[in-house]
């Protein structure tokens, strides 16, 4: 047991700000993302053509990478350092619930994976498409909306992990 961990760990009020912060970040996050799926997409795909569809769809997510992408990465910082400080506790009846912590510590790495199989190659064609569309190929726009729709539910996957993970820190807090 590190002492610099233990000492932390039993302070009164380092881990218990630390478990707030972090399930409060993580509900956030989840909001974020499913606003964009229930009102960004939306607003995009009302443009009329592919031109003004791709390049939104490309600010957003350019935009998604800049401050989601990290903010999310320091969840995943949080959640090993509240789940390493959760089992040096000196009290064994919250020791014990580090498992909880590395739970949710999965829950939000298996975010990752899921990106780049299911949300990236959809960001990758919708570019694509904007690319072939500043060439003048604009009869696109069909395929630009079932892209936002296909984005928006794969969204919704996705900004449930942050969710499912805020609900399991909160769950080793009250039980």
């Amino acid at each position: 047991m590190s002492s610099t961990a233990s000492f932390l760990a039993s302070r009164p009020n380092v881990l218990p700000v630390l478990q707030a912060t972090t399930i409060t970040s993580l509900s956030i996050i989840s909001g974020v993302s499913i606003c964009l799926t229930a009102w960004v997409i939306p607003v995009i795909r009302t443009a009329r053509e592919a031109q003004t569809q791709t390049t939104q769809f490309s600010l957003t997510i350019e935009k998604g990478w800049k401050y989601l992408h990290h903010f999310s990465q320091l969840q995943g910082a949080s959640l090993a350092t509240i789940t390493y400080l959760v089992s040096q506790h000196p009290n064994p009846a919250i020791a014990a619930k580090w498992r909880i912590w590395a739970a949710a510590l999965g829950i939000v790495a298996f975010a990752w994976p899921f990106e780049r199989i299911a949300i990236f190659p959809v960001n990758d064609r919708v570019g694509e498409i904007g690319e072939e569309v500043k060439k003048g190929d604009e009869g696109r726009v069909g395929e630009v909306d079932g892209l936002l729709k296909e984005w928006g539910v794969k969204n919704v996957f996705r900004a449930a992990l942050p969710l499912s993970a805020a609900v399991t820190g909160l769950y080793s807090l009250i039980f």
